[in-house]
């Protein structure tokens, strides 16, 4: 094995423990999960491959990376399925000596599918009490993100045990958010 500086920099950094922040769950699907899913919900990609997929992952402005989100998001459709989108993800961080994350999520991508709030809550949670305990992810949090085009949720956030809500869109709810709430920027 090579001894060089570069080698050993790369060496302290694996090494290090590290915090994943702004994880956004629905942002991470591996190709072939994607496809996966897509059969078993009988939902059409426009790719003609996992390859295909990948590849799309090189976009070079925000517009690209939202189309990309938006169509393998649309792919989710069981409690399995997002508990098994999170908990893939979340398994990987051991590897990267990732010991705290901060999830985002985004129901409302959901619902106008007709999956519940609770479905993605519930799922997702489990999945971080299980990294948690089998990984060492210590405190994971997680971040209900509200969309600002869509209609809030009727159950207050503030029951589900989550550290705060975050919002996404139109930077007008940037001066009425909550106190405490986190304005992600897409």
């Amino acid at each position: 094995m090579s001894n060089t500086a570069s080698d050993r920099v790369a060496a302290l950094v694996q090494g290090l423990p590290k915090a994943e922040r702004n994880f956004h769950i629905e942002g991470t699907f591996e190709p072939k999960m994607a496809f996966a899913m897509a059969r078993h919900n009988d939902v059409d990609l426009r790719f003609e491959s996992t390859a295909g997929l990948r590849a799309a992952y090189d976009f070079c402005e925000l517009q690209s990376f939202l189309d990309l989100y938006y169509e393998t998001a649309s792919v989710l459709g069981t409690e399995h399925d997002f508990h098994d989108l999170a908990a893939a993800n979340l398994g990987r961080m051991p590897a990267e000596n990732i010991r705290h994350v901060e999830i985002f999520f985004d129901p409302q991508t959901h619902t106008s599918r007709g999956i519940a709030y609770d479905t993605v809550l519930d799922t997702i949670c489990a999945a971080l009490e299980e990294a948690e305990a089998d990984h060492g992810l210590s405190q994971p949090a997680q971040i209900l993100c509200f969309s600002c085009a869509t209609a809030a949720p009727r159950k207050p956030w503030r029951s589900w045990k989550l550290p705060c809500p975050g919002w996404t869109g139109s930077p007008v709810w940037d001066s009425i958010r909550p106190r405490g709430a986190i304005r992600r920027r897409n």
